[in-house]
């Protein structure tokens, strides 16, 4: 996934911001072209993975334990083979992992700052990926302890997956500023324009007050982006186009001028 392939749908309020989708996703981005230049490998040089890793990783493999696992056909009662089979598995073994208190300081820390974070912000686009970093960095010092520390997650651990889920943040910002950057700010000239056509459009057909989530069900050209981001650009339009209103359960509606 690149900044092209999500500029149709990934714009500033769309949907898949604010739903959470992508917020499951852990972005790896490079600066823009203006901000760095990008290395690149040279092609065909391999780069061989160290023997003591690879031994290490067997070994970890072997101590999480593989659950004995048989597949046998079933028979019916004349003694023939059915073409189904019946499956039986162990448990899957379980290791209980444990972090230090000093760990557990620093994770809560760090979710604090988050949330903290995120009140300064002039969206709630990247809300589900803020709420996701300290889980997903927990989940990694976690792997780190269990694999090198005998289950055990110390505050180096953490510290490391810190560090890496701060390349997280900064790459999932790097991709929202590359997908609504310089190509993006006609973007919302054209937003307005497509509100505005699709609100002549419905008054003239009988729609004399329209809510966002209504305008956006309607009008395919708006589907891309979500009901809230949509109410915003009518509001500022209120100054100049439209008219707020109140339907009789306390929604935003809007007619035009």
């Amino acid at each position: 996934m690149t900044p092209p392939n999500l500029q149709e749908h990934g714009k500033a309020g769309s949907g898949i911001w604010n739903d959470g989708f992508l917020g499951r996703f852990s972005f790896v981005a490079v600066a823009s072209k203006q901000d760095s230049k990008i290395a690149t490998l040279d092609a065909g040089i391999e780069i061989p993975i160290p023997e003591d890793l690879k031994a290490e990783l067997r070994d970890y493999h072997a101590r999480l334990g593989i659950p004995e696992c048989s597949i046998t056909e079933i028979i019916d009662e004349n003694n023939k083979k059915t073409g189904r089979f019946q499956i039986e598995r162990e448990e899957l073994p379980e290791h209980r992992c444990e972090i230090t208190p000093e760990a557990n300081e620093a994770y809560k820390r760090y979710r604090k700052a988050l949330k903290t974070m995120l009140k300064d912000f002039p969206h709630d686009d990247l809300n589900a990926s803020y709420d996701r970093l300290a889980g997903t960095a927990l989940r990694m010092s976690l792997l780190m302890g269990s694999l090198g520390n005998n289950h055990h997650i110390e505050l180096r651990h953490w510290a490391k997956a810190q560090e890496q889920a701060e390349i997280m943040r900064k790459s999932v910002h790097r991709i929202y500023d590359q997908t609504n950057g310089p190509r993006q700010q006609t973007a919302y000239a054209k937003i307005e324009e497509d509100i505005l056509s699709e609100m002549k459009k419905w008054t003239e057909r009988g729609f004399e007050r329209i809510t966002a989530s209504q305008l956006r069900n309607k009008s395919r050209n708006l589907k891309a982006y979500g009901r809230a981001y949509i109410e915003e650009m009518m509001l500022k339009l209120c100054s100049s186009e439209f008219e707020k209103h109140t339907t009789a359960k306390g929604a935003k509606c809007f007619s035009l001028k």
